[in-house]
């Protein structure tokens, strides 16, 4: 476990998938794929905007009425106030000052964000992606078998 001290607060954040709870790691990994295939921020929707455009140009209707219908979950999570890149960090958080975070939902995650809101974004970020790279079961580093 990694620990950081955010507004004052000590934050310990799961760094291994091995002391990961599933849950948790059900809902990092929901929300790192909501976040690859929607974004959430006003780049990913211009982006969409031109994918879609590309997509009438070419008669490909039925696939840019899908990307609309990502665009438009995209647009309400950015009005919502919700970055599920964000959510997914929040997901590896394991206490704050010693309480444990037990509240998987969407709105208890943005409610524990709301608690470390001084986190640089710079933080998140590069544990993300230090996540992202080194999240790999043991099981997978070794040839051990499950009976």
């Amino acid at each position: 476990m990694r620990q950081y001290v955010i507004n004052g607060k000590l934050v310990k954040l799961y760094d291994s998938i091995d002391e990961l709870p599933v849950v948790n790691f059900q809902k990092y990994n929901k929300c790192v794929l909501i976040d690859a295939g929607l974004g959430s921020d006003i780049e990913s929707v211009d982006a969409k905007i031109i994918s879609v455009a590309k997509m009438i140009s070419k008669g490909e209707t039925e696939k840019a009425m899908g990307e609309l219908q990502n665009m438009r979950q995209a647009m309400h999570l950015i009005v919502s106030e919700v970055s599920p890149k964000y959510l997914a960090f929040a997901a590896l958080v394991h206490s704050v000052d010693g309480v444990k975070n037990t509240d998987l939902s969407d709105d208890g995650l943005k409610e524990l964000l709301g608690k470390i809101n001084e986190a640089p974004a710079s933080m998140i970020e590069g544990f993300l992606n230090f996540v992202k790279k080194n999240f790999v079961p043991s099981w997978k580093r070794t040839t051990r078998r499950c009976s």
